[in-house]
């Protein structure tokens, strides 16, 4: 049976059953943000079917689907920016759509695919309308249209009900306060100012010219708060931040913050400003202490600044509040920073700020907890959680079988599109066999719980033997695998503590099945859902796809890939990541590689050749990184948490273990896996027990510590012979 690359079905397997996280989609394009309506995430994507259309998804696999193909066939009815296009409207979304017939049009759905459809074609003819600034009032829909001038509009949602109230030069950032809808515009080019409407032509006026009859103030950034609505803008003092409670006398500049020049931006642009109820924190400058975190209540003297940070603070990663604090930071800091407004303390968090959250999509809190994409050497780019207790996250899940770390600054694997239902919503750009974005779903609530691996996948290296490997658990002690012929009644198991388990002497052309389940804190986790392969499955195609690396041990690591007919032989290059000698080593293409005699706990970076029809290729155009497993523990207390320790097989055959005072008088034991006792009971005296174990076979054993006939802690220990 043969199956071409470019068609590939070899998946791996996510289930929701018991998983920290799930595959609830895959997509050939990437996934836009993400607008919020009535507990669904509204999103734009495409499944290389259809272009890119608008999907829905209320964090599982069955309620997340594509709403409706607006633009029928492979064309796009959106562009990728469709934040910027739509918006939540008492419970249904509206946007801005093109079917190919309309051109780009006012459009609605409440994630049925009868509930999507075109409000009003407002330019008739395929050139469309330019359809911008959303904002939700009440019962009124704002929007400008710019194909007439950036007309003012206003909707109820019906065809007729859908009208323009003004024609303007220029019209944006529109903004709903006080049951009004608040906005910069000029009707002629004499400048740009602050304007008002309830929903009327006749109401719709220039509130206040900021700036006299010449120039513009360009109001931008505008904050609503219960009892005013902030925004920035300048004059002739500068940039500065401005309020308003709605009326002519109440539009005044809330402090000249820089009599010298401008306080809150160099230029016209985009500035976050948060805010805690009536009082707003942004940064401004004052010109003496730079760029540092402001506060303000609307009142001259409850304007004042709240940092004196040597490097600054930047607004590029936002303002978040997280119990009831007010986070800040700078692109130099590692960490993000807090202000508490009950008690004025500012200091630093255990939230981690890295270099590349000043682009989108890259961070997000819930809850107090600071979900972030990160990147190291070890797991390579995924998804990690910061509760803010301790220093160092805690990785979701592996969700990628290869190490697929960069140098290059950032981290461009994933990106959070937002949280749901309980669930977090986050992309990996390709899935283990293939290039597909994949849309995960992770339940928030079993953070701190182990679960069977999700990752799944056999290879075959040749028609009698498979290789069954799985994501890695960070806090499993071992695990436990299972297979046997597809239907046949009875298991063979085995106990290992990699991510990998070959099976070898199968019969050709077969089916067999596979499960594996983890243990953590000495307890088995359900088994994972069945993965069947079978025994004479190949692949053709010329193009070599890498699907895991992992460590035998700390100086062996090995290289799967998917094995196809086409490619002939195989030549790996490697090195210590940073040096510039490389050691080369060749193989037969059977898709399963060792690389021995590497550096402990080192990463590597690595390239492959591959030939075909007797022609060798030029080397990988990128390079792949795997990194090796540290060297074991000597020395380890046993009132810690329950983990595997490696013994290394010292010269003097000894291992090490300090003991707590609690253990006097207690006795220690050794078991292997099958409950074999192999080191009878020894009582310990002191505090520091030495364990021979030269005599004992590579393998996991399990050291028991028992008192007064109760066992009191277990430690599993790892031996290896080189």
């Amino acid at each position: 049976m043969k199956k071409a690359l470019s068609f590939l079905v070899l998946l791996p397997v996510f289930s929701s059953i018991l998983a920290q996280t799930t595959v609830i989609s895959t997509f050939d394009q990437a996934v836009s943000e993400t607008v919020e309506s009535n507990g669904l995430l509204f999103f734009t994507a495409s499944n290389g079917i259809n272009g890119r259309e608008l999907w829905r998804t209320d964090g599982t696999n069955q309620g997340t689907f594509m709403v409706k193909d607006i633009h029928a066939g492979s064309s796009d009815a959106f562009d990728l920016y469709f934040e910027y296009s739509a918006v939540n409207h008492n419970d249904v979304i509206y946007f801005k759509a093109n079917d190919g017939i309309h051109g780009s049009e006012l459009w609605r759905s409440d994630g049925t695919n009868s509930g999507t459809y075109m409000v009003k074609d407002i330019t008739s003819g395929p050139q469309g309308s330019a359809i911008s600034d959303f904002c939700s009032v009440g019962n009124k829909l704002f929007f400008v249209s710019g194909t007439s001038g950036n007309s003012l509009w206003k909707s109820d949602g019906s065809t007729n009900g859908t009208i323009p109230l003004m024609s303007f030069a220029i019209c944006r950032n529109l903004t709903e306060w006080n049951g009004k809808v608040y906005f910069s515009a000029s009707p002629d080019n004499s400048g740009e100012e602050l304007w008002v409407s309830n929903g009327t032509s006749g109401s719709t006026q220039l509130l206040r010219d900021l700036n006299g009859v010449t120039g513009a103030s360009l109001p931008i950034n505008f904050r609503a708060t219960p009892s005013r609505l902030f925004f920035m803008a300048a004059t002739n003092i500068g940039w500065e931040l401005w309020k308003t409670d709605g009326t002519f006398a109440g539009t005044q500049v809330v402090l000249d913050i820089n009599p010298n020049g401008s306080s809150v931006l160099n230029a016209y642009g985009d500035a976050l400003i948060a805010n805690m109820g009536d009082t707003v924190y942004f940064v401004a400058n004052d010109g003496t202490n730079g760029f540092q975190l402001w506060r303000s209540d609307g009142s001259e003297i409850g304007t004042y600044r709240i940092t004196t940070m040597p490097v600054g603070v930047s607004d590029d990663t936002g303002f978040p509040i997280v119990d009831g604090k007010v986070l800040f930071s700078h692109w130099s800091l590692g960490r993000f920073w807090s202000f508490d407004p009950q008690t004025e303390i500012v200091e630093e968090t255990n939230y981690p700020n890295l270099t590349h959250f000043s682009y989108p999509r890259k961070f997000i809190f819930h809850q107090g907890v600071q979900y972030y994409a990160a990147k190291d050497s070890l797991w390579g780019c995924e998804v990690w959680a910061e509760d803010g207790l301790e220093n160092g996250g805690t990785l979701l899940q592996e969700t990628h079988l290869t190490n697929n770390w960069a140098t290059a600054t950032g981290q461009g694997f994933n990106d959070i599109i937002g949280t749901i239902n309980g669930k977090l919503l986050f992309i990996v750009a390709k899935g283990v066999t293939d290039s597909k974005q994949q849309l995960h779903a992770f339940d928030i609530s079993v953070l701190d719980n182990c679960f069977h691996p999700a990752v799944q996948v056999v290879l075959s290296s040749s028609t009698t033997t498979l290789h069954f490997i799985w994501n890695r658990i960070p806090n499993a002690e071992l695990y436990e695998v299972r297979y046997r012929k597809l239907g046949a009644p009875n298991w063979t198991t085995a106990i290992t503590d990699r991510n990998y388990h070959t099976y070898t002497n199968l019969v050709e052309s077969t089916d067999y099945e596979f499960e594996v389940r983890a243990q953590c804190n000495s307890s088995w986790t359900n088994w994972s859902p069945t993965q069947v392969q079978n025994t004479g499955e190949t692949y053709t195609g010329t193009n070599l796809h890498i699907v895991a690396e992992c460590s035998e041990s700390p100086t062996i690591e090995r290289l799967y890939w998917l094995k196809t007919d086409e490619i002939e032989s195989l030549k790996v290059r490697y090195r210590p990541f940073g040096t510039t000698t490389w050691v080369q080593t060749f193989t037969n293409a059977n898709g399963y590689k060792r690389i021995t005699d590497l550096l402990p706990n080192t990463l590597y970076e690595y390239e492959y050749q591959t030939m075909a029809g007797g022609l060798w290729s030029l080397w990988s155009y990128s390079k792949r990184y795997f990194h090796t497993e540290s060297q074991v523990v000597t020395s380890i207390s046993i009132a810690e948490e329950n983990e595997v320790l490696t013994y290394p097989n010292p010269s003097n055959g000894i291992f090490r273990l300090e003991m707590p005072n609690e253990f006097d008088n207690a006795s220690y034991s050794v078991y292997d896996l099958s409950g074999q006792q192999v080191i009878a009971p020894v009582a310990i005296k002191g505090d520091v027990v030495q364990l021979n174990l030269s005599f004992l076979a590579t393998g996991i054993y399990i050291l028991r510590v028992s008192k007064n006939g109760s066992t009191t802690g277990t430690k599993n220990i790892q031996i290896i012979r080189e």
